[in-house]
């Protein structure tokens, strides 16, 4: 069944459907919201589609199903590699590196 393929879908244009009230309210010529709308989408299809490209191609066929999972060996040029298979193993990197990589990996799961 494809319902887990609709279901983010639906959701996202139900709560979308509940938001354009809250979002067209400070727009003093309501004419224009069709084209605010527009411009929004397109600059949004824009945007996710340039994140998407750069990272399908910085990490090529190894890219995990959620992209935040890719920045596990992120180490800005500092750090060893200590293992000797296909899979890195970083030790030594910098604080502020160990940081980033913290944030970007468990953000998604502490946006909810």
């Amino acid at each position: 069944s494809g319902f887990y393929r609709i279901l983010p879908i639906a959701v996202y244009a139900n709560i979308f459907h509940h938001s354009i009230p809250g979002l067209s309210m400070p727009v003093e010529d309501k004419s224009k919201l069709g084209w605010i709308f527009k411009v929004v989408f397109l600059f949004m299809f824009v945007a996710y589609g340039l994140i998407g490209l750069t990272v399908a191609w910085y990490f090529g066929s190894n890219i995990e199903s959620s992209a935040n999972l890719n920045w596990h060996d992120y180490r800005a040029g500092t750090g060893e590699n200590v293992s000797n298979d296909d899979d890195p193993d970083w030790t030594d990197r910098a604080a502020w590196v160990e940081m980033i990589v913290y944030f970007v990996v468990l953000f998604p799961a502490l946006d909810v």
